[in-house]
């Protein structure tokens, strides 16, 4: 939600490797996680740093992964 930490982060990671791996999704976290989800997409690790009332939320959606 920020577009100065998403251009930090872009700039950070141009030119690496790790570039190719990188997908920023700008918005609320849950319309991403929910969007990630949708698509059917599968992950071994989950972080998420977003704001704290909404935690038991991004549960519910990130546990279908599980």
């Amino acid at each position: 939600m920020d577009p100065f930490i998403v251009n930090w982060v872009k700039s950070h990671f141009a030119g690496k490797v790790e570039e190719k791996k990188l997908r920023i999704l700008e918005g609320p976290a849950i319309q991403s996680l929910s969007l990630l989800k949708d698509a059917g997409e599968n992950f071994d690790a989950i972080f998420i740093d977003a704001d704290k009332p909404n935690y038991l939320n991004y549960y519910k959606v990130v546990h279908f992964y599980i």
